[in-house]
């Protein structure tokens, strides 16, 4: 028996934010589903809005494609600053510049497996990918 297969586009990203489906392709948001969940400290930071919506997801992706490159070829790797005290890529950052741990194995949008010793690739990696 043979099965068809949609083939995926070489650039999209489908993402899980507060439960809600979303798929970015060549850079843009292209569909968001209504989420699940509906509210969210950390999307509040971001977006200023306290309940989570279709809309309101949009807008913090595309805030995040803007200035960081997210889902795009210029998707920046390397930051030195800390989005939030108890995150967990600001956990591994810490931990390596502080010497705790030798490397750190994450995931990464767009670039798989990432194995680094430096805090600047977790956290800039991490960063913009609440909710590992």
């Amino acid at each position: 028996m043979m099965m068809s297969m949609k083939m995926m586009n070489d650039d999209e990203h489908i993402w899980e934010v507060g439960k809600a489906r979303m798929i970015v392709r060549d850079g843009k948001v292209v569909s968001v589903s209504d989420p699940l969940i509906k509210l969210c400290p950390i999307h509040y930071a971001i977006i200023g809005e306290e309940r989570m919506s279709s809309e309101s997801i949009r807008q913090a992706m595309e805030l995040k494609i803007k200035i960081y490159g997210l889902c795009t070829p210029g998707r920046l790797i390397e930051n030195n600053s800390i989005a939030m005290g108890y995150g967990a890529s600001e956990t591994l950052a810490t931990a390596l510049s502080n010497k705790l741990i030798d490397c750190s194995v994450i995931v990464s949008d767009g670039a798989g497996t990432v194995i680094t010793d430096k805090p600047e690739i977790v956290q800039g990696v991490g960063m913009m990918m609440s909710g590992l």
